[in-house]
């Protein structure tokens, strides 16, 4: 599995920054806005897709990711080809939240822009061990350092988890 197209969604200014390391590495990028409602052709080419949810940029994570977020995730996940990955700019603490609207949640993980020079990994207990290790390596080729910090367990997160 190799990351090639990146697909990065989310707010125009937010998103600078990611998009222009992304075209200096090399990648073929494609922005799309938040207000963009036919993603479907963009998304059937992306490796990877990078959604950056509004409130991701606080520095604490108390902020909980409301229903819209998973429901806009679980509408991109729809257009994108079994393969692609999904990554969350997300609080490590609503990955499992965000998962549990996919299908393929094997393909998804939280990221988070931990410092101008690292990227913090969120994987779950699903992640495929292929996508983690594709984007650590995306990471580094866009010229972070990528460490892993795993998503809370869902049973002390979520009361209804176990249902």
């Amino acid at each position: 599995m190799s990351v090639q197209t990146i697909v990065i969604r989310g707010n125009p200014v937010h998103a600078a920054g990611l998009i222009e390391r992304c075209g200096r590495a090399g990648f073929s990028v494609i922005h799309l806005a938040d207000s963009d409602e036919h993603p479907a052709d963009a998304l059937q080419n992306a490796d990877l897709v990078w959604v950056l949810l509004e409130g991701e940029e606080l520095p604490d994570e108390s902020a909980r990711l409301d229903d819209q977020s998973a429901h806009s995730l679980s509408q991109l996940e729809q257009h994108m080809t079994p393969g692609a990955i999904l990554a969350a700019s997300a609080p490590s603490d609503s990955c499992w939240a965000l998962a549990r609207s996919l299908t393929r949640p094997a393909q998804f993980l939280g990221v988070r822009l931990a410092s101008p020079q690292r990227l913090e990994l969120i994987p779950i207990s699903e992640t495929a061990p292929g996508v983690l290790e594709a984007t650590r390596l995306f990471g580094r080729q866009i010229g972070l350092d990528a460490t892993n910090t795993p998503a809370p367990s869902p049973t002390c997160l979520l009361p209804d988890a176990a249902e």
